[in-house]
């Protein structure tokens, strides 16, 4: 029989990750444990590839990176400190599996979606302001580090005279006014545990989280401009160009 990596590696990605995502948490059993696995890292090597070819294509369209969100931290401390936790690009933390296994221990599951970014891509933060373009909400893609989620993580274990209620909810990313650097309505989560293939990312239309990436890699990083009737084409076509299928 032939396995989930051989035929994603075939060519059949969203069907395979449709597979995984069937099979809920007996994806973990053996021996479907190590083939999802292997598709899960092997999907976030291709989304490694993209993420650093989009972000090589945007700076040399004039892409600013150092506005938006970054904007709404004053002082230079404070966005010192936020380009430390969302870096536009970074590897994977030292001891990353360490690390994994620490938010693990403190929330429970993360779906292998996730784990696999975290082990393989790192951090993405495509935040910014694009000279030509005059649109907002363009949603660009971010997915903040592990290190910041797992300083976020110890308000909720700990909350001040409150007592903590309901599963964990993994912080993805701040919503696509947010990173506009205006109020947000809430961030784009994932609640935990979920020890399933991959998971529904709340706040962003309920798709799983590899399809969020896929439909981000349309759309050049930039899913927003879905919803528009006139987009910047030429832009879009050089964006996403040679783009790896996930």
């Amino acid at each position: 029989m032939t396995s989930y990596f051989e035929r994603y590696q075939q060519g059949a990605y969203e069907q395979v990750w449709e597979d995984l995502l069937a099979l809920g948490p007996a994806v973990r059993e053996a021996p479907c444990f190590n083939d999802a696995l292997a598709v899960a890292r092997e999907t976030m090597r291709r989304v490694r590839v993209n993420v650093l070819l989009l972000i090589e294509r945007l700076k040399r369209g004039g892409y600013r990176f150092d506005e938006g969100w970054l904007g709404l931290w004053k002082t230079p401390e404070e966005r010192e400190e936020m380009r430390r936790l969302s870096p536009v690009d970074a590897p994977p933390l030292p001891h990353v599996h360490k690390r994994i296994t620490e938010l693990e221990d403190l929330a429970g599951s993360l779906p292998l979606s996730v784990r696999a970014f975290y082990e393989v891509v790192g951090t993405v933060n495509l935040a910014g302001v694009h000279p030509a373009w005059r649109k907002p909400r363009l949603d660009p893609l971010v997915v903040i580090s592990l290190e910041e989620v797992l300083d976020k993580i110890h308000p909720w274990l700990y909350p001040a005279g409150e007592a903590r209620e309901g599963p964990y909810e993994l912080y993805i990313a701040p919503d696509e006014t947010l990173k506009d650097g205006a109020g947000g309505s809430g961030p784009y989560v994932i609640p935990l545990p979920n020890p399933a293939a991959d998971a529904l990312l709340l706040a962003w239309e309920e798709l799983p989280f590899v399809t969020y990436l896929r439909m981000c890699f349309r759309w050049g990083g930039f899913p927003g401009w879905a919803a528009y009737d006139v987009r910047p084409e030429a832009d879009l076509a050089e964006l996403t160009a040679g783009l790896l299928p996930v």
